[in-house]
C-alpha cells in the first residue's frame, strides 16, 4: 500500500509539474515600451542627464524579430545646457531552448547626437556606428521576465562593450512595469518603464 501511495504521489507530482510546464509564459517579443532615462558618466563632474525614452519590439516570423530605442536626456551644469539624443534599430533572430528561456542575436545602426548650449554659444557633434548583441530573455515565473545581453558597439571615432540587464513584472496579459541597467563599466545608464505589449 505505501509503495502504491508512493507512486500515486510521484504520478501526481509529474503531472502537476507538465501542466505547470505548458502553463508557463514564453519571453515576450511584441511591445511598446516608455521608460525614464538617467545616465551617470563617469570623471564627468556634476554632469548627470536624465529624460524619456520610446522603445519597441516586432516579430516579423516566428524567429526574426526587428527593435529599435530612442532616448532623450538632457542636463544643466553651470548655465550650459547639454542633449543627448540615442538612436538604434536592430535586427535580430531568436530560438526557443525552452517553453521559457530564449537565445537571442541582432545586430543593428546607432546614431548618438550631443549638443551643448551656452550663453557663449552652441556645439555638438554626432556618430553613426553598429551593434552586434547576444542574450537571453526568460520568464522566471509567468508574470516576471528577465532580459541580460552583452553588445559590441562600434561608432566611426570609437567602440564599446556593454552589458545590459532588465526585469519586467507584467500586471497582466498586456501591461508590465520594468526597470533596466547598461553598463561598459564606468558608465551606467538606468531606466524606469511601463511597457504594452500585443
Amino acid at each position: 500500500m505505501k509503495k502504491q501511495l508512493t507512486s500515486l504521489a510521484i504520478l501526481a507530482s509529474a503531472s502537476l509539474a507538465s501542466v505547470s510546464l505548458q502553463a508557463a509564459e514564453s519571453p515576450e517579443w511584441n511591445y511598446a515600451e516608455a521608460s525614464i532615462e538617467s545616465l551617470s558618466i563617469e570623471d564627468s563632474g556634476a554632469l548627470d542627464p536624465y529624460g524619456f525614452g520610446l522603445s519597441a519590439s516586432y516579430l516579423l516570423s516566428d524567429n526574426i524579430f526587428i527593435d529599435g530605442s530612442y532616448n532623450r536626456l538632457q542636463d544643466d551644469v553651470a548655465d550650459i545646457d547639454w542633449d543627448l539624443t540615442q538612436f538604434d534599430l536592430n535586427i535580430g533572430y531568436r530560438f526557443g531552448v525552452t517553453n521559457t528561456t530564449d537565445v537571442y542575436a541582432s545586430i543593428g545602426y546607432l546614431s548618438l547626437d550631443v549638443e551643448v548650449d551656452s550663453r557663449f554659444g552652441s556645439g555638438g557633434g554626432n556618430d553613426d556606428g553598429q551593434s552586434f548583441k547576444v542574450g537571453t530573455r526568460s520568464r522566471l515565473t509567468d508574470q516576471f521576465e528577465i532580459d541580460i545581453f552583452a553588445a559590441h558597439e562600434s561608432y566611426s571615432d570609437f567602440s564599446d562593450n556593454q552589458f545590459g540587464l532588465s526585469g519586467h513584472y507584467y500586471l497582466n496579459d498586456n501591461f508590465a512595469i520594468g526597470a533596466a541597467i547598461k553598463t561598459n563599466g564606468d558608465d551606467e545608464q538606468t531606466s524606469l518603464s511601463i511597457r504594452y505589449a500585443f
